[in-house]
C-alpha cells in the first residue's frame, strides 16, 4: 500500500489511535503486528525472509555479547555481516539480469541489522535482548519503503521510552506536518515532474535540446521531489507513533561543491557508510595517505552507486562520484595547506617584526 493513497490513511488513523489505546508493552506488540501486516500486503513470501533475517542477527547479536574472545567476536560478526550482504547481492543481482522483484525494502532493512552486529561487536551493551524490540527494528513500516536508515539505539531507546509514556499531542501535530509537507513535495512537485519528462521522452525527436536540457535538469528535481516527499511522510508517520527518525535532506542543491552535497544528500546511509565503511577503511589505509584516502572515496562511491542497482548506469553513476569527490577533496586539501602555510608565514613575520620593534627600541 502506498503512501500517497488515500485508503492508507483512512487506515492509518484508527491504526494510531489503538496504538494508543494498549499500553506498556502491548504497544510494541501492536506496532510489531501493524509492520508485518503491512509488509505482508507486498509479499507474505518476501515477510518470511525479513522474520528469517531479523531472527539470525538477533542470535548473533546475542552471541557476540556472551562471547568472551575476539576471535569468536569477530567469527559471528563476519557470518553476520555476510550473509546479509550475500541476500542483498542475490536480490540485487536477480532483479537486474532476471527481472525478479526485489523485496520490499531488502536494502533498508539490511542496512539497519548490519549496523545493529557492528554496534554489538564495538559495544556488549549495544545488544537488545527484548526480541519485540528487536524484531521490530528492521520491520518499522514507516521507514522500510525508502528509509531513512535508523541507528539502533536511538530506536530501541524510544520504543522503551514510548511504551512508559502518554500520547505527546504536539508529536502528532508535528507527524501529520510532516506527512502534508511530504505529500505535497511529492503529488504537486514530483508527480508533475513526472508527467512533464514522461510526455518528453515519449517522442524525444520532437523537441528542441534546450528542451532536453529542461528535462534532465527537471529529472535531478523530480527525484529529488519524490525522495524527499517520501521521507518526510515516513517521519511523519514515524513521529504519530512517538519515534523520530533520522534527517534525510538538509537544501542539498544549496550545497557549495559535490563532497557538501553529499552531506546533505540521503545523509541517512551516507553517514552509515561513512560511520562502517569509509572512517574505518580510511584509517587502515591511512600509512598510504593521499592514495589510501582516495581508494577509500572511491570504494565508497562505488558501493553507492551499485547499492541502487546492479547495472552499468549505476556502476558509471558510482565511479564518476568517486572521481568528483576526489578531485574535490584533494582541491580542498591543497587549499587547507596553503592557508596554514600562509598562516605560519604571517605568524613568523608577525613574530620577526615584534623582535625587530624590541631590538631597535
Amino acid at each position: 500500500m502506498s503512501f500517497t493513497s488515500p485508503l492508507f490513511y483512512v487506515v492509518l488513523v484508527p491504526a494510531v489511535a489503538v496504538f494508543y489505546w494498549f499500553s506498556g508493552r502491548w504497544r510494541a506488540i501492536y506496532l510489531l503486528a501493524l509492520s508485518y501486516a503491512f509488509y505482508a500486503l507486498s509479499s507474505r513470501i518476501y515477510l518470511v525472509l525479513l522474520i528469517v533475517a531479523s531472527a539470525a542477527v538477533y542470535a548473533l547479536g546475542l552471541a557476540i555479547a556472551k562471547s568472551s574472545g575476539e576471535r569468536a567476536k569477530q567469527a559471528y560478526l563476519a557470518v553476520g555481516v555476510a550473509a546479509v550482504i550475500a541476500v542483498i547481492v542475490a536480490f540485487k543481482a536477480a532483479g537486474a539480469w532476471r527481472g525478479f522483484l526485489l523485496p520490499l525494502g531488502v536494502s533498508f532493512y539490511s542496512f539497519k541489522l548490519i549496523s545493529y552486529l557492528i554496534e554489538v561487536y564495538w559495544d556488549d551493551e549495544a545488544v537488545e535482548r527484548d526480541p519485540i524490540v528487536f524484531f521490530l527494528f528492521p520491520a518499522f513500516f514507516p521507514q522500510i519503503i525508502s528509509g531513512p536508515i535508523q541507528r539502533p539505539e536511538p530506536f530501541f531507546t524510544q520504543m522503551r521510552a514510548i511504551m512508559a509514556r502518554s500520547l505527546n499531542a504536539d508529536q502528532i501535530e508535528t507527524g501529520f506536518r510532516f506527512i502534508l509537507g511530504g505529500l505535497m513535495m511529492k503529488t504537486l512537485v514530483g508527480d508533475r515532474l513526472g508527467a512533464f519528462i514522461k510526455t518528453i521522452d515519449q517522442s524525444h525527436t520532437n523537441y528542441s535540446y534546450g528542451v532536453m536540457l529542461t528535462t534532465v535538469a527537471c529529472y535531478t528535481l523530480q527525484l529529488y521531489a519524490d525522495f524527499s516527499g517520501y521521507t518526510n511522510i515516513a517521519l511523519g508517520i514515524g513521529k504519530l507513533f512517538g519515534v523520530e527518525g533520522p534527517p534525510n535532506f538538509n537544501a542539498p542543491f544549496l550545497a557549495v561543491n559535490i563532497q557538501d552535497m553529499w552531506r546533505r544528500w540521503h545523509m541517512s546511509l551516507t553517514l552509515w557508510l561513512t560511520d562502517y565503511l569509509f572512517t574505518p577503511l580510511s584509517m587502515s589505509l591511512r600509512d598510504y595517505g593521499q592514495a589510501g584516502l582516495i581508494g577509500a572515496i572511491c570504494l565508497n562511491m562505488i558501493i553507492i552507486g551499485v547499492w541502487h542497482g546492479f547495472t552499468l548506469n549505476y556502476l558509471v553513476f558510482g565511479v564518476l562520484h568517486a572521481v568528483f569527490l576526489t578531485v574535490t577533496v584533494l582541491i580542498l586539501g591543497e587549499r587547507s595547506r596553503r592557508k596554514r602555510a600562509a598562516g605560519k608565514a604571517k605568524a613568523s613575520a608577525a613574530c620577526w617584526s615584534d623582535r625587530s620593534w624590541v631590538l631597535i627600541a
